[in-house]
Parts: structure tokens; C-alpha cells; sequence
């Protein structure tokens, strides 16, 4: 589309020819060039652009009608497509939209590695403070000898520290199956009771009988090792009370002897299983989304283990860490991975797959 302004500057030059061609050209003066420029400049924030510029005497081809023999400046402009601008338009904002989506990723980038670093940091506080202030729970086996009448009580009292209670006991002794009732009628019965300042005695758990072998097959069974929990309720909780473990028997001749452990644990029954699937399921988020290296989330999944243990009231010994450890198998993983890695780097699998 051409502006009126091409009519004017043609009218103007027809004009400059009428007075005469003799009459020598006047020099512009600077007002009229400075209008001349803020002109341009107007026009040129219209979105128009310059066609030409110069002398008249030099035809276009974009601006054929501009042949006059006018000496001076002479300017001709023509508005963009719409089409055009608008294409310009719409590459415009394309490019404007994908380096915001760029920033917007790298932004969003940025806050999960710092998340990812604040919930590993504060993980691994976490196992450093409970393996620091839990002490490990060592396996100290007490003998006792039980006699019929004669009750053995084991006082308790110095490891209650929780709120809820689980007196975990431990006994290895010549016990033999319930179906082996009819043989023998021998029991021995394990009780929790609470004794108060004035000296009453209280039971506060069920009793837990286990069957004994008889006198003839004393050392002919195994020793067996088995485990019993009793639970005690807050209310039955007190500062001010002796709590004691009573071990009895109805044996009527000789003596019983057991090895005996006990050891109170936090009531995390259901804690315990909530814990070892959070564990699960982190470890398994930090290798399927590669968070970190696999041999990293390793490392972290088994302290987070051990420090979960460690809760529980059941945190091992290094030497018992050490133990789990399966050095064969540990051995024959390392020998192949270093045997591949050689291979690989020889071409020794490329030269098999083209044969």
C-alpha cells in the first residue's frame, strides 16, 4: 500500500519545475531538515519502511514514478503486509514462549536439585543422630536355675525410658513343642508384675508357658531358642513402682536351668512394617529415577535401615554388620564386572556380535 506522501513529494517536485529550472537549488535549512527527520522517524514507527533515498534523477525499480528532475532528498515509503507482520508477529512471540519455557525448566530444575539435596542432608542427619544416641543392643544372656516353690525374679525397672512399652524376653532352655503335651506336663511360666512402695504385688501381663522335656530326655534336646513379647499399657507405667520378670516352673525334681535376655523396646508394631516399606519404596525411587548413583542410594538404603533398627530398640554391632556381608558373593561380583569391563574396553564383544 502507498502513502499520500509519495502524491506530495511528486506534487511539490512539479511544482520546484513550473517556477523555472534556471533558479540555482537552495540549501535546506536545519529547521526544515530536522522536521524532514522527525518525520522519518514518525513514519518509521508506523511500521513503515524506506524505499529510497536521494537524488529524483535515478529511477527505481521500487518507486518508478519518482522521476523527476528534482535535486535534493526525495523519500517514498510503503507500509509492511499484514500477513508479513503478523507471521514476524507470531515468530516473535514462538521464540519469546521457548525461551520462557527454557528459563521456566531451568527454574524449576534448579529448586529440585536443592529440594533433592536438602532431603538427603536431612536423612542422613537423621541416621547420624540415631546411631549416635542409641545405644547397641548387645546379646547378654543371663543363667538362671529354676527349682519348683523357688521363683526367680529379674527386676526391670532401670530399662523402662518409653512411654509405650514392649518387655522383649529372650530364653534358651530344653523346650519342646506344644504337640509333645501328652508326653510331658512340665512347665515353666514366665510373668511381668508390678510391685508397689507398700510391697503389693501385681500381675500385669499374661502368663507365657513353655513345655519342658522330660527328666529322662534332659540332654537328649536341643536347646532352642525362643521369644515372647509383653506389652504394658501406659496406665500400668510409674515412676514410682518396681517392675520384675517372675521365671517359675512345676517341675517337681531337679532343677531348671535357662539362659535368659531381656530387653524393653519401643511398641512399634505396626511402626516397624510402616518404616521397612518407606525404606523400600525410597530406594527404589532413587534408582529408577537415577537421583543419585545407584552405589550411593545403596549405601543410603542400608543406613537408613540400620538406623531404623536402631529405633526399634534392635541396632546391631559393626561386628554383626559385618556379618551379613556376603564376602563370596560380594568377590564374584567385583571379578565379572572388572572381566567386562576389560572385554569391553578390548572390542572383544564387538568382534564376537560380527562374527
Amino acid at each position: 500500500m502507498t502513502m499520500n506522501v509519495e502524491e506530495g513529494i511528486s506534487t511539490s517536485s512539479h511544482s520546484n519545475d513550473s517556477r523555472g529550472s534556471a533558479s540555482p537549488p537552495r540549501a535546506l535549512s536545519p529547521s526544515i531538515v530536522q522536521q524532514q527527520q522527525d518525520m522519518v522517524n514518525l513514519l518509521s514507527g508506523l511500521n513503515m519502511r524506506k524505499l529510497t533515498s536521494g537524488s529524483s534523477s535515478g529511477s527505481s525499480e521500487v518507486t518508478p514514478l519518482l522521476n523527476g528532475s528534482h535535486e535534493g532528498p526525495c523519500y517514498a515509503y510503503s507500509s509492511r503486509n499484514r500477513d508479513d507482520e503478523g507471521e514476524l508477529v507470531d515468530s516473535l512471540s514462538t521464540v519469546r514462549s521457548k525461551d520462557d519455557a527454557i528459563r521456566e525448566k531451568s527454574r524449576f530444575l534448579g529448586i529440585l536439585k536443592h529440594v533433592k539435596l536438602v532431603l538427603l542432608s536431612a536423612v542422613m542427619i537423621f541416621c547420624v543422630v540415631s546411631l549416635t544416641l542409641i545405644k547397641v543392643h548387645d546379646d547378654s544372656w543371663n543363667s538362671i536355675t529354676v527349682t519348683r516353690g523357688k521363683p526367680v525374679q529379674i527386676n526391670v525397672t532401670a530399662d523402662m525410658d518409653y512411654k509405650k512399652e514392649i518387655l522383649h524376653l529372650r530364653t534358651k532352655g530344653p523346650f519342646l513343642p506344644g504337640e509333645y503335651y501328652g508326653i510331658s506336663r512340665n512347665l515353666v511360666t514366665f510373668t511381668v508384675a508390678r510391685i508397689y512402695k507398700n510391697g503389693t504385688y501385681e500381675q500385669i501381663s499374661t502368663e507365657w508357658e513353655l513345655l519342658l522335656a522330660p527328666e529322662t530326655r534332659d540332654f537328649e534336646v536341643d536347646a532352642k531358642v525362643l521369644e515372647h513379647d509383653f506389652s504394658l499399657k501406659p496406665e500400668e507405667m510409674s515412676d514410682s513402682n518396681t517392675y520384675q520378670l517372675t521365671v517359675s516352673t512345676n517341675k517337681r525334681r531337679d532343677y531348671v536351668s535357662l539362659f535368659i535376655d531381656v530387653s524393653v523396646r519401643p511398641e512399634l508394631a505396626v511402626g516397624q512394617i510402616i518404616m521397612a516399606i518407606c525404606v523400600l519404596i525410597g530406594l527404589y525411587i532413587l534408582i529408577i529415577f537415577e537421583v543419585v548413583h545407584r552405589t550411593l542410594a545403596a549405601m543410603i538404603g542400608a543406613t537408613v535401615a540400620i538406623s531404623c533398627l536402631a529405633l526399634v530398640g534392635a541396632r546391631p554391632s559393626l561386628m554383626e554388620v559385618m556379618s551379613w556381608m556376603d564376602v563370596e558373593t560380594l568377590g564374584l561380583l567385583f571379578g565379572m564386572m572388572i572381566l567386562v569391563s576389560i572385554l569391553c574396553e578390548t572390542g572383544f564383544f564387538d568382534y564376537v556380535a560380527v562374527l
